[in-house]
This record gives structure tokens, C-alpha cells and sequence, in this order.
């Protein structure tokens, strides 16, 4: 069973077009969305996340096509530099914005939207910035409270954009493993475009590459990021292997 499903979708991407292609994700599956800059991820996950109509083709969450409010309850979006501080709002203030879908108009957040707030700070970190002003904290903290944001919107599907992006390696590994205890627990599901080959193989269960306007390649990481895949979607000359607990990328 599939919690999002692309089917047969086309993009316009100025004058080139990406698609058709077809991609799912299941229920507690992470799928890492890869490619060059311009190939057309970004488009993709508007796409999938509802912000977006395809040029042709068909999106499904849940095997439906819910309106904007239901949609919004089904699915959480990261976009690209979610980092901005043009904002007066705390750290709890930030992660609040994820009930909104639950709520009725002008309705006063409840227990369960508290308890949501503090279930997200604590998986992602932030409970000890929970009353910072967003523009106190560094661009990884930002975007740590952002994620949680998401997270305590309760959507069974995460769309996240690039979420590492202002992260070092450590923090950048640890909120993606936080990500898929997340998507594996409850049978949530994510969708993640990420830069870092190693780190798609380490916590995603399959991954899609993007290239020349269609879906390369799409499975296990180490059955599809094979040196010739690499090479032609990321221009990559190197090898993916599994040593003991860790994924090693061999440069020739």
C-alpha cells in the first residue's frame, strides 16, 4: 500500500520537462530524493506535497486526492531555506504553526496540540530553545525547530526539502536518523531530497535519482547507485560499497 503515489507525472521545468515518472512511498519507508542542481527536485516534492500542480499525471496520499485542508493534515512540507529569521516568533511559537491543520478557526490550542509540541521538541532536540526567539539560535538550530515543526503537524507523510542543508555532518546524520525513527514509528513515511550520497544510503531505504528529465534510477541504495549510475545523474565517478556498519564511496 502506498502513502503517496506519483503516477505517469510530468513537470515543466522552463523550457525542458521532467517526466513522465512514477514514484510511492509506503507507509514507514524513507525514500531520498538525489541529482544534480536544476534536475528538478525541488519541482517534484512541490508536486508531491500539494503546493504544486503537475503538468499531467496523477498524486495520490493515502490513495485519494484530499482538498487543501484535509491535505494538510495528511501531509508536512519543509521548503528550501527554511532558515529565514523575518520573524518575531519563539521556538514553541514556530512548532505551534504545525497544529493550525487541526484546528478550527481562531480555535485556542488544546492539550493534545501541547502534548504535539512537546513530543516534536523532544525528537528533534529543541526542547531547551523552546522559548529562544528564532533569531537567537544558529542556522542548524533554525532548521532543527523547523523540522519539528513538521513533526508536530502529525501528518503521515513528511516532504522535506533539503533539510540538512544548514547542518554539519554530525547534526545533518542525526536529524535524518531522527527522521526515519519518525517515519518507522506510527508507519509514517518521508520524502527527503538530500545531497550526500552516503548519507541517502545510510538512512534512506530507497533512493531516486534524477536526471536528464526523468527518474534514473530508483530502489536500494546499493542496488541502484551503481558507478555507472553515478556517473551519469550526478557526474560521480565513484563506487558505493557496504563495509561491516558503514557505506563507503570510493572516488576514482
Amino acid at each position: 500500500m502506498s502513502l503517496l503515489a506519483l503516477e505517469d507525472v510530468e513537470l515543466a521545468l522552463g523550457p525542458r520537462r521532467l517526466g513522465p515518472l512514477s514514484l510511492h512511498v509506503a507507509p514507514g519507508e524513507v525514500v531520498a530524493l538525489l541529482g544534480r542542481n536544476g534536475a528538478g527536485k525541488t519541482s517534484l516534492l512541490r508536486v508531491a506535497a500539494g503546493v504544486a500542480a503537475p503538468r499531467a499525471g496523477r498524486v495520490t496520499v493515502q490513495h485519494a486526492t484530499p482538498d487543501r485542508r484535509a491535505r494538510a493534515r495528511l501531509v508536512a512540507y519543509l521548503p528550501q531555506a527554511e532558515t529565514s529569521v523575518e520573524t518575531d516568533l519563539c521556538v514553541r511559537e514556530l512548532i505551534a504553526l504545525g497544529r493550525l491543520p487541526h484546528l478550527g478557526e481562531l480555535a485556542p490550542l488544546g492539550p493534545p496540540d501541547l502534548r504535539a509540541i512537546e513530543r516534536a521538541a523532544e525528537e528533534l532536540a529543541v526542547t531547551a530553545l523552546l522559548d529562544r526567539p528564532l533569531a537567537s539560535l544558529s542556522a542548524g538550530e533554525r532548521q532543527r525547530a523547523h523540522v519539528a515543526r513538521c513533526f508536530a503537524q502529525e501528518a503521515r507523510l513528511l516532504v522535506l526539502d533539503e533539510p540538512t542543508a544548514a547542518l554539519d555532518p554530525v547534526h545533518a546524520a542525526d536529524l535524518l536518523a531522527r527522521v526515519r525513527v519518525h517515519s518507522r514509528a506510527g508507519e509514517h513515511g518521508a520524502l527527503v531530497v538530500v545531497h550526500d550520497v552516503l548519507l541517502a544510503a545510510r538512512y534512506a531505504d530507497r533512493v531516486a535519482l534524477l536526471a536528464e528529465g526523468a527518474l534514473l534510477a530508483c530502489g536500494p541504495p546499493l542496488e541502484v547507485l551503481s558507478p555507472a549510475v553515478l556517473e551519469q545523474g550526478l557526474g560521480l565517478r565513484a563506487s558505493l560499497a557496504r563495509e561491516d556498519d558503514a557505506f563507503v564511496l570510493r572516488v576514482r
